[in-house]
């Protein structure tokens, strides 16, 4: 409205300015320069006239636009700042775009009080989240540590199974399955490497009469005693030493030739006798041993059996010779070898 009025202004001043001049030159018989004069007078008056409206109208419109671009600027800063009214001088336009520019900023500040919202219930949710899965690895690390620990005592307890089933439990030596897994497998080394094995087989002397006489008690006693100085004397790494059977112990020993083994033979017997041990059924009133001592080298055609077989003669040899003695495997036995491998 107000640009049409100022625009009927103008229109009313270029008709005063165009017309007055013939008007007045015909009313008072001018000379017929004058009007065009007076024209040239009314154009000049109309420019000045179109310019200082066109000034105001820049002013008017220019106000308004920086309110609004300043309220805009503002708004950008802080969501929450007052919105911009348009002044008294404002023109319709102007109120529209202040209107849409308020709608505008209160959809935003909905907008922007929903992200928020969001935000913290998304920051709510993320520290319950935390919370639940920090919980989650403290169980889980309690259940790992208790999985862990159960199967260290089902290792120990595989451990302890394994062992029982190799060691004689009264003695602590290995038993009669340990001993033949070993003596296999020892047979098949040496029998590669090309190195003999020797055996020794040992009884303890009159075992059933010591029983007899000072009781079961003693007698395992006197087993353990004796176990401890085979332990003592074959002590090598690839040495084993089990119990075969009641009161028979055997020693396997790899890579040893016979002299060796017939030498540490008598060693162990020396150290029983030592032990003075008191029977009224030994020789010369103590426990004694036996031995029976076999070497072989392996090689094809020939088994394990056999070595155990001529240590059990020698042993045989040495109980019915009076005990108390180290025998070992003879020429009888050789040609039975022989005859084996021959076949």
């Amino acid at each position: 409205m107000r640009v049409a009025r100022r625009f009927a202004s103008l229109v009313g001043v270029a008709a005063v300015s165009l017309w007055t001049p013939w008007i007045v030159s015909a009313s008072f018989g001018l000379p017929a320069w004058a009007p065009w004069l007076l024209s040239a007078l009314g154009m000049g008056v109309l420019v000045l006239s179109a310019r200082y409206h066109a000034q105001c109208l820049t002013s008017e419109l220019a106000q308004p636009l920086r309110q609004l671009s300043q309220g805009m600027a503002q708004f950008a800063l802080d969501k929450n700042a007052s919105l911009p009214a348009p002044g008294p001088v404002a023109t319709v336009e102007m109120e529209a775009l202040f209107t849409e520019f308020r709608r505008s900023a209160s959809r935003l500040r909905g907008t922007d009080a929903q992200v928020r919202t969001t935000m913290a219930d998304s920051q709510r949710l993320r520290s319950e989240l935390e919370k639940v899965l920090n919980q989650q690895d403290a169980v889980i690390a309690a259940r790992t540590s208790e999985l862990e620990r159960k199967a260290m005592q089902l290792a120990a307890a595989n451990t302890e199974l394994e062992k029982m089933a190799a060691e004689d439990g009264l003695t602590g030596l290995s038993n009669r399955r340990a001993f033949d897994q070993f003596l296999d497998t020892a047979w098949r080394h040496s029998m590669r490497q090309g190195h003999p094995v020797a055996l020794l087989l040992i009884d303890v002397d009159h075992f059933k009469s010591y029983n007899d006489t000072y009781g079961h008690p003693m007698g395992d006693s006197c087993l353990q005693r004796v176990a401890l100085v085979l332990k003592e004397h074959a002590r090598r790494s690839l040495d084993l030493v089990a119990r075969y059977g009641g009161e028979e112990f055997v020693v396997v020993l790899p890579d040893t030739a016979a002299p060796h083994a017939i030498q540490l033979a008598h060693r162990i017997s020396k150290a029983v006798r030592a032990l003075q041990i008191p029977s009224e059924a030994g020789v010369n009133g103590v426990v004694t041993i036996s031995v029976g001592v076999a070497a072989l080298t392996p090689r094809r055609g020939i088994d394990a059996d056999v070595l155990v077989e001529q240590a059990d003669s020698a042993l045989y040899r040495a109980k019915r010779g009076g005990r108390d003695s180290v025998e070992s495997a003879d020429a009888a036995d050789g040609d039975a070898l022989v005859e084996v491998d021959a076949a």
